[in-house]
């Protein structure tokens, strides 16, 4: 039997990606105020909604999201750079 605890997922990308977590931030400002701007906040923030479904919860279940949670700390980091705005 696994983990069933409700929080086992946040736990998880807590523990695990907590060198960019403060990156995430201003990554998911930037996907809020830009409408066109990265989808990977919807997508990390489902994923981490349909990981609590489960009953039996496992760590490395999360690792799936792991990439878009990454794009979500490069964006925070290229965001306030200006590095992301067009040229036009």
């Amino acid at each position: 039997m696994g983990p069933s605890a409700w929080w086992t997922p946040f736990a998880a990308v807590g523990s695990r990606f907590w060198p960019w977590l403060p990156l995430l931030i201003p990554g998911l400002w930037a996907a809020k105020v830009e409408p066109e701007g990265p989808a990977g906040g919807g997508v990390a923030g489902g994923g981490l909604v349909i990981l609590l479904l489960p009953q039996r919860k496992w760590w490395h279940h999360v690792l799936v999201l792991f990439p878009a949670l990454a794009l979500l700390a490069a964006v925070g980091v290229v965001e306030p750079c200006g590095a992301g705005r067009g040229r036009g």
